[in-house]
């Protein structure tokens, strides 16, 4: 499928030089690719498609909180020098984070940790 589909696409990008080009690389071919590779692997794992969406789900969702709280972190200090917001930036979106986790998922922290102290034993 990816013989078939990316020529064409690569032909289609080039009309914006060397960067439609990488782009399709880095955008066409996951998307060609990863369906097939996310078949075998569930098919492998004798998993459901929506057994990895919900484990999935508590890194999904604080890093969409992450994302917020870092644009608006930055959309606030537009006039603070570039290493403080960029500071600021970053404490906000690991407080994001951690807060999301903490609260939405506190399963996943509790099994994380029980994970640590098996495998350090």
């Amino acid at each position: 499928v990816a013989a078939a589909l990316l020529p064409g696409a690569f032909l289609a990008g080039a009309q914006w030089g060397l960067g439609g080009i990488a782009a399709v690389w880095l955008i066409g071919r996951p998307a060609i690719i990863m369906p097939q590779q996310l078949y075998y692997a569930l098919r492998d794992a004798d998993a459901r498609l929506v057994d990895y969406a919900r484990a999935l789900w508590p890194a999904t969702s604080s890093t969409a909180v992450m994302a917020a709280a870092v644009l608006g972190t930055r959309a606030l200090l537009d006039d603070i020098a570039s290493p403080a917001a960029l500071a600021a930036s970053v404490l906000a979106g690991a407080a994001a984070y951690a807060a999301t986790l903490g609260l939405l998922h506190p399963a996943r922290i509790r099994a994380a940790r029980a994970f640590v102290r098996q495998a350090t034993l």
